[in-house]
């Protein structure tokens, strides 16, 4: 699958399915973690603009769901994803 890779806290991640966020947008740098609500994963673009993520791999892990990947990952608010 295409898609764009970053990393977060040390490990990499492809990202393979998102789209643009619909809401308000916190304050944040680029790449910063913001959650919101229940199973979301929203980062910080910049212009006060933001991408939702809905699927990712963990390195040397299959796609999941961005809710399972909140579940096992311990990400946080705040994260910054680079």
């Amino acid at each position: 699958k295409p898609g764009a890779f970053v990393t977060l806290n040390g490990k990499k991640i492809k990202i393979s399915d998102m789209r643009p966020f619909a809401g308000d947008v916190p304050d944040g740098k680029t790449g910063e973690v913001f959650l919101p609500g229940k199973g979301r994963l929203c980062v910080v673009t910049g212009g006060n603009t933001a991408v939702e993520l809905l699927e990712l791999a963990p390195e040397g892990k299959k796609y999941m769901p961005a809710s399972a990947f909140l579940n096992g990952r311990g990400v946080q608010a705040g994260d910054v994803f680079e």
